[in-house]
């Protein structure tokens, strides 16, 4: 079965864009516009039938755990080089047994989300700035926030170790809500970043009050 109704769920945007003309939204914990822009081709084929959208958005996470595990090991290699050691295929082996049996990357590949991208482009901005390749920071933790809220955990941090990155990440927000206001309007596109922010300091209009106790609440409140 393609079982993917939580990805449904969240192209609700699209649906209404597609079949009354506008993207609207009325749930504040609506994943984001790089989400939508992903899927928006493969949707539009067939809103009712699931099945090509299911194998899209499995390869999707396919090619997402590829990108995190090579990130992850470019990342140690740069980090043990820089104290003078060397790691390959014994660290290699390692690291591939320990993704093989991390049931929670199973868990997500089941349901086809999108919790696989957010690790990708995490995992390519933490090897990034090890290389002190700021722009591919930027745009990967720019990304991942427009996926899904938890990556903008990642802004505050960069304000305080390496402020260029901060500002180059700030850039790459507006470039992307830009074009998410051109394709979408303003509730995927200028106006979705406040809304996340407001939804992440815990407002009432977030979730439910049952929530509040909820373990899976990323709210600042329910923390």
């Amino acid at each position: 079965t393609p079982n993917v109704g939580q990805v449904v769920e969240e192209l609700q945007p699209l649906y209404r864009l597609f079949t009354s003309g506008a993207a609207t939204v009325d749930h504040q914990r609506q994943y984001g516009p790089i989400f939508l822009m992903l899927f928006h081709l493969v949707y539009r084929l067939n809103l009712t039938d699931h099945t090509v959208l299911s194998w899209y958005a499995y390869a999707l996470d396919l090619i997402a755990i590829a990108i995190g595990f090579i990130a992850t090991f470019d990342a140690i290699r740069t980090w043990a080089r820089a104290r003078g050691v060397e790691v390959g295929g014994s660290m290699l082996l390692a690291l591939g047994l320990l993704w093989a049996n991390f049931s929670p990357l199973y868990g997500v590949l089941a349901i086809k989300n999108v919790e696989l991208w957010e690790l990708a482009l995490i995992a390519v901005a933490g090897a990034a700035l090890l290389r002190g390749n700021r722009w591919v920071v930027a745009w990967s933790i720019a990304a991942a926030a427009l996926v899904k809220m938890l990556p903008l955990v990642f802004i505050p941090y960069l304000l305080l170790r390496d402020r260029r990155t901060f500002a180059y990440t700030m850039i790459a927000l507006a470039v992307l809500l830009t074009i998410s206001q051109a394709l979408y309007g303003t509730a995927m596109g200028w106006g979705y970043l406040p809304a996340i922010v407001r939804a992440a300091t815990g407002g009432d209009g977030y979730g439910n009050v049952f929530g509040m106790t909820w373990h899976e609440n990323v709210s600042i409140r329910g923390i």
